[in-house]
């Protein structure tokens, strides 16, 4: 069962699930507290792991524009 919501939130989380299934995960997600918590752990290592596989220059890029909003105020 629990491989099923794994599968529900990697398709919610890469944008390719269905109206189906996001209702399904969503019935699942609110269902209990535990797997809320569940969810946004999930989604926490998702966007974390993203962040990890940026290529460098696009790092490179964000650490310029952070230097040209600070000079900005």
């Amino acid at each position: 069962m629990k491989e099923e919501f794994d599968r529900l939130i990697y398709d919610f989380l890469s944008g390719s699930i269905t109206k189906e299934d996001l209702h399904k995960l969503n019935e699942w997600i609110y269902s209990d507290p535990e797997n809320q918590k569940y969810f946004e752990q999930q989604k926490r290592i998702w966007l974390l792991s993203a962040e990890y596989k940026k290529p460098i220059t696009d790092l490179r890029n964000e650490s310029a524009n952070i230097r040209v909003l600070r000079q900005e105020r």
